[in-house]
């Protein structure tokens, strides 16, 4: 029979027990107590919910009939359970008996699917991150906050033809060319801003540079403090290059405008200027054949008519420029221009230059003004001269070449097409690039006063253009300079030259139709014809001319008309003229040329032209 005192006892068990079993029922790890034959003798709440038994069932019965067969054949204590798809860490702990044998084993329990399922992810995301990293188009680094590379990514290997490990642990600056310490610490300070994008020149490990576009952003920890920054950095060779053509087709197109523009001034000037070069040179032409060389005024007289030549020089080669002289084309073979120009080249440039050739054997023919391209060789040999002081070597080139798409795209005004190419090189000063840009225009020198007119290129420039060729020129600082022409090639038969017939001047006789706005001109030309015994009707416009050709009854056997007049062009004035006068010809005359006489400065067949300021011996013969 119970006493009230093992009652008291038992009640104080049941309590102790109950409160064990609550302690270990708030444990989220599966906690048991098992005998040497594995019978369940304790078991908390968290045990019979992952085995999902009851713990009436679970406690005197056996842990392994609850476990999976393979678990509970080897006695596993860390085990997944496949059939309910969880995962276990266990701890086992003896219980030791009197006598130091094993007699209860208390089993430490934890489901870690959860933390197994996060830790399989974080490896695929990491393995996925690599993978994107690595694989990545642009490069990639992280640096620390002291500007080390932590990390860095396959294609900014490749990029930089560097190894990982000769990358990782460096400072970020020293791979580029720029000092981008400074403004690396104000990034990681903060004082530039969380992002950041900036061009950078990239030092790679073969010596060689690679620009790069660069975009970075700061890295915090969990504090918020800035630890450190990861870049992406992208290749932009191939922007830099389209950038660079487009600065450089931009600037041709400038160049080419700017210098179209000088060539209209320049053939503006060069018209109104020979009208009154015509006036000085023929009023001093018609003076001194009305005095006796004796005259105290004759030599004065002769003077100005000199100085009259002079400035027709300058207006020729302004001519030349604006592409509005007359030229002469015809088949021709560059190399025996040069050859015949040899010997006086060399007078040229002295005996402290060599001068080499190197002439294509086969090269094909062009068609030209034999004169003009001697003028223009003559002026870029004195050019060249003048650069080399000290002496040093004259190069004349010639070959044939294929300009392509590639050249044409680079090259402002050039078109694909076979070419003779014409290339005259020396070993001078050279040019700086400011100077290169401006070395075509007219009256810009690098000479002293009175060493040259300024020009001489220019005037170069013109003949080129006007034969449809492309000049450019290439020079450096001290390495000399070298200027290529490229004209057409054709597949023309090559002409002889043919030596021009003494014309006599004859007495007039016959009516002339004078035709010119400028008074002062038309007075000049009346005279000069009707003292060789010509008759001249004078009109100062095309409507008068009409009326006096239709009031005319008598034949008019020439009309000489200025090409360039208010209203109609001289070219429409005589056809109108040729309706009513059959038997008329035409002479016409101009400042410049034009192309209703002219198909590209080359004088159209069957046109008799002559050009301002004329002279009393060209006019009358």
């Amino acid at each position: 029979m119970e006493s009230p005192q093992d009652r008291e006892i038992f009640r104080d068990v049941k309590t102790a027990k109950r409160m064990m079993q609550a302690l270990l029922d708030v444990s989220p790890r599966a906690i048991l107590l098992l005998d040497r034959r594995g019978t369940v003798l304790v078991a908390n709440g968290t045990v019979s919910k992952s085995l999902g038994v009851p713990m009436e069932r679970l406690i005197g019965s056996s842990l392994y009939d609850h476990l999976p067969y393979d678990v509970a054949r080897y006695r596993r204590l860390h085990y997944d359970d496949e059939r309910a798809g969880r995962t276990f860490e266990t701890l086992a702990s003896p219980v030791l008996g009197s006598e130091g044998e094993v007699e209860y084993v208390a089993v430490y329990a934890q489901d870690v699917t959860e933390q197994r399922r996060l830790e399989r992810a974080l490896r695929e995301s990491e393995k996925r991150y690599r993978e994107l990293f690595d694989e990545a188009p642009v490069g990639y680094h992280e640096i620390d906050g002291e500007g080390r590379i932590i990390d860095v990514n396959k294609r900014e290997l490749e990029m930089l033809g560097y190894e990982r490990e000769e990358m990782v642990g460096r400072y970020i600056w020293e791979f580029v060319q720029e000092d981008m310490r400074r403004h690396f610490m104000e990034f990681i300070e903060g004082r530039i801003g969380p992002e950041a994008t900036f061009e950078r020149t990239y030092k790679k490990k073969d010596g060689g540079l690679l620009p790069v576009m660069v975009h970075t952003r700061v890295l915090m920890d969990e504090e918020g403090r800035i630890r450190g920054s990861r870049s992406a950095i992208m290749d932009i060779t191939e922007l830099k290059r389209l950038e660079e053509e487009k600065a450089s087709l931009e600037n041709q197109l400038m160049q080419a405008q700017k210098m179209e523009a000088i060539g209209r001034l320049a053939g503006g000037i060069a018209h109104d200027f020979n009208n009154i070069l015509t006036v000085i040179k023929g009023t001093c032409e018609l003076s001194l054949l009305d005095m006796k060389r004796e005259d105290p005024l004759y030599s004065r007289i002769k003077e100005i008519e000199q100085a009259a030549d002079r400035a027709k020089e300058l207006i020729k080669k302004l001519l030349a420029f604006s592409r509005r002289q007359i030229i002469q084309m015809r088949v021709l073979d560059l190399n025996e221009i040069i050859r015949g120009m040899e010997g006086m080249l060399k007078r040229i440039i002295g005996e402290d230059i060599e001068l080499v050739t190197f002439l294509s054997p086969r090269l094909g023919l062009i068609k030209g003004d034999p004169t003009q391209i001697e003028q223009a060789i003559i002026n870029i040999v004195v050019n060249a001269r003048d650069a080399m002081p000290e002496g040093g070597t004259l190069t004349i080139e010639t070959k044939n070449v294929e300009l392509d798409g590639a050249y044409v795209k680079n090259h402002l005004g050039a078109k694909v097409g076979s070419y003779v190419m014409l290339a005259i090189s020396d070993t001078g000063i050279g040019m700086t690039k400011e100077i290169q840009e401006r070395i075509f225009e007219p009256f810009f020198t690098t000479k002293e006063v009175g060493r040259g007119t300024g020009l001489g290129l220019s005037t170069v420039y013109g003949i080129v253009k006007q034969m449809g060729g492309n000049i450019y020129v290439y020079s450096e600082p001290k390495k000399g300079t070298t200027i290529k022409i490229y004209l057409p090639r054709t597949d023309g038969e090559l002409e002889k030259g043919q030596e021009e017939e003494a014309i006599e001047v004859k007495e007039g006789g016959e009516t002339i139709l004078l035709v010119e706005d400028e008074e002062a001109v038309r007075g000049l030309a009346k005279e000069m014809l009707m003292r060789q015994g010509y008759k001249v009707i004078e009109a100062s416009n095309p409507k008068e001319a009409l009326e006096l050709a239709k009031s005319h009854k008598e034949p008019i056997h020439l009309v000489l008309t200025d090409v360039v007049m208010p209203g109609i062009t001289g070219v429409k004035l005589f056809e109108h003229i040729k309706r009513l006068h059959p038997e008329a010809k035409v002479l016409y005359t101009s400042g410049y040329t034009e192309n209703v006489i002219t198909q590209h400065g080359v004088l159209k067949e069957g046109i008799d032209f002559i050009q301002k300021p004329f002279t009393f011996e060209g006019l009358v013969r």
